[in-house]
């Protein structure tokens, strides 16, 4: 600690230590005589277990066991809460802390300086510690040159012996500023030094006035010790026409301090000009600096009893480090919270779309049925045709023919044309849509694999949306159907009329024969019967065309439907089938996520309260 000569500050010194003795008595009485009730934190519950609110027990617990269930329920949370590569980190924190308590060992109080080469830190760290009424000159040597052999650029451990050493990493040296405090300085230069630096009791962040936050790391390092319970930002003045505002730090206040005037200070003490190294000390600002640090911390007279200062900045670090492990929890439940409503955003959109896209493609497929109507006309037409040269007289030579000249007329090229064309169209916007599935479905592996799986299986073809014209016209060809029904009737009606006819002439050659009719009157009467025979061949042939057409006009109004339901079964199933799963497997994800991260959030809110009391017992 930095002392002044016994002939001039002794009565300083010991009106100090007397003042920082009743100070140190009065706190351990405050800490010792406060009391309060705490429900212990229990270890880490199932989700479903922890949605109901936990009913307070009324049991008094010291801070050192409250603090070890906090942080064992804080530890429970990491695993269901936090990232992968994050995990690992945090749970080395809050393990290591729980260890410390678990032992339920006294150590020393540990102040962590943090701060490069170009900040001064390790000039503060050796006016705190070189004593210059101590005629060692070994370990002013090591203290003053402990970072040019510091093993890999650190950290630095200073503690207090009655042995001086040093090999590298730890500095064993006699200290009367560590010894009041019970304490040891745990020194970091590097920019990574948080986890360090969240182990420690209290924490001294050094930087100067020239870079101030700028310094490489400081920010990070602030950021991760927003909830430390003791932090002291020193800034070091490298250019003393560079002033400092109080309030560029946020809600930190900077101590300004000089510690190249403290160590100039020293070097006066050592050849002997006392008044120089007072005026110096006072100037730096650092016997300031040193004294706060000394009340904060000056042991009660018990140093390893539990309610020592060691003991409960022991426990307080432990609840920073439970507190700040539960803030990276709370925040990664929340960065969860908004991926999932990042995720789930473009859903309703998609939807409209969606409902656009089956409108707009059944609208401009089938056009309501102006698509199919204009097809069965075409067809129609050929058809007709046909049966103009298929007349009633020709079936004597043409009855065999009917089927065939009905066949080649049923051709759905027309319409089968325009439906192929569709088939692309719609292909192309199932391509547009299966992307932006996969889109959507971007943070779920499972679900992007259902998509590929589905997207294989439902391909759309150029006759995809032409199978109800092939199923149709077959429905016409089959055997019994429509086609061979009047080719069965145009032959029938054929042998009938034949057989009339031949008959009516054996009939009335018979009766002439016998006698019964007249020459003249036998052959009018077959040539009677074979008109009558003619004439029903006749109707007969019309009868059969007509109901040819009542088959074709119910054949085809099942087309229309069957082309209509075709069509919405290629959209729901092929062209939006994608984008549908995807949507309905987002919102089934969303929903067991909004349900999980609710029953988190409701444990970290008893946790959050827990801490809260707890962080009340140790102010």
């Amino acid at each position: 600690m930095l002392s002044s000569p016994r002939t001039l500050l002794a009565s300083h010194y010991a009106k100090r230590r007397i003042a920082s003795t009743c100070y140190a008595n009065k706190v351990t009485r405050d800490f010792s005589s406060r009391r309060t009730e705490l429900a212990p934190a229990t270890a880490t519950a199932s989700i479903s277990s922890t949605a109901a609110a936990k009913p307070p027990v009324p049991t008094s617990v010291s801070p050192r066991v409250a603090a070890r269930n906090v942080l064992k329920s804080t530890i429970g949370l990491i695993p269901r809460t936090l990232p992968l590569e994050q995990q690992k980190i945090w749970d080395k924190r809050a393990q290591k802390a729980l260890d410390e308590l678990e032992t339920g060992k006294s150590r020393p109080l540990r102040v962590g300086v943090w701060g490069d080469k170009l900040s001064g830190a390790s000039e503060i760290v050796t006016g705190l510690l070189d004593d210059p009424l101590s005629g060692d000159t070994t370990q002013r040597n090591l203290l003053r040159q402990r970072w040019d052999s510091a093993a890999r650029n650190g950290p630095i451990h200073i503690r207090r012996n009655s042995v001086v050493s040093w090999d590298g990493q730890v500095l064993d040296i006699k200290s009367n500023w560590l010894q009041n405090i019970n304490g040891e300085i745990i020194e970091c230069r590097e920019s990574n030094a948080l986890d360090i630096l969240l182990s420690c009791d209290h924490i001294i962040l050094v930087t100067d006035n020239l870079r101030r936050l700028s310094a490489p790391g400081l920010q990070e390092i602030i950021q991760g010790l927003t909830h430390a319970p003791s932090v002291s930002l020193v800034v070091t003045e490298r250019a003393s026409d560079v002033p400092v505002l109080t309030n560029e730090f946020g809600g930190i206040k900077p101590i300004i301090v000089k510690p190249d005037l403290a160590i100039r200070g020293l070097d006066a003490f050592a050849q002997g000009n006392v008044n120089q190294y007072q005026n110096l000390l006072m100037a730096s600002g650092l016997p300031q600096f040193s004294q706060a640090i000394f009340r904060l911390y000056t042991e009660s007279n018990q140093p390893s009893s539990p309610s020592s200062t060691a003991s409960r900045a022991a426990v307080r670090s432990s609840t920073h480090i439970a507190r700040v492990t539960l803030s990276a929890c709370e925040a990664a439940v929340d960065n969860a919270q908004q991926s999932l409503l990042n995720t789930v955003a473009p859903i309703e959109p998609l939807k409209a779309e969606v409902s656009a896209i089956t409108l707009d493609a059944i609208n401009s497929t089938l056009r309501g049925s102006t698509t199919v109507h204009e097809g069965v006309i075409s067809v129609e037409s050929r058809i007709k045709s046909a049966f103009r040269r298929l007349p009633w007289y020709s079936l004597w030579w043409r009855a065999d023919e009917v089927s065939s000249v009905l066949g080649e007329a049923i051709s759905w090229s027309s319409l089968g044309t325009q439906l192929s064309f569709h088939s692309g169209r719609l292909a192309s916007i199932r391509e547009q849509m299966h992307n932006k599935a996969l889109t959507l479905t971007a943070s779920s592996p499972l679900l992007k694999n259902r998509l590929a799986q589905l997207h294989a299986r439902t391909v759309i073809d150029s006759g995809v949306l032409s199978s109800p014209l092939s199923q149709r016209t077959a429905q016409l060809l089959a055997p019994g159907g429509p086609v061979e029904d009047i080719q069965r009737k145009a032959q029938a009606a054929v042998m009938a009329t034949a057989a009339n006819i031949i008959g009516s002439g054996v009939l009335s050659t018979g009766l002439f024969t016998i006698g019964s009719i007249s020459g003249g009157t036998a052959i009018g009467a077959g040539l009677l019967g074979s008109i009558a025979s003619v004439r029903w061949m006749q109707s007969m042939w019309a009868r059969a065309e007509k109901r040819w057409w009542a088959d074709w006009s119910r054949v085809c109004a099942g087309l229309e439907r069957d082309c209509e339901a075709n069509l919405n079964q290629v959209i729901r199933e092929r062209v939006t089938g994608s984008i549908t799963t995807g949507i309905q497997g987002v919102e089934a994800l969303a929903a067991r996520r909004t349900e999980t991260i609710s029953v988190l959030k409701q444990e970290m809110s008893e946790l959050n309260k827990e801490l809260e009391v707890l962080e009340q017992r140790l102010k």
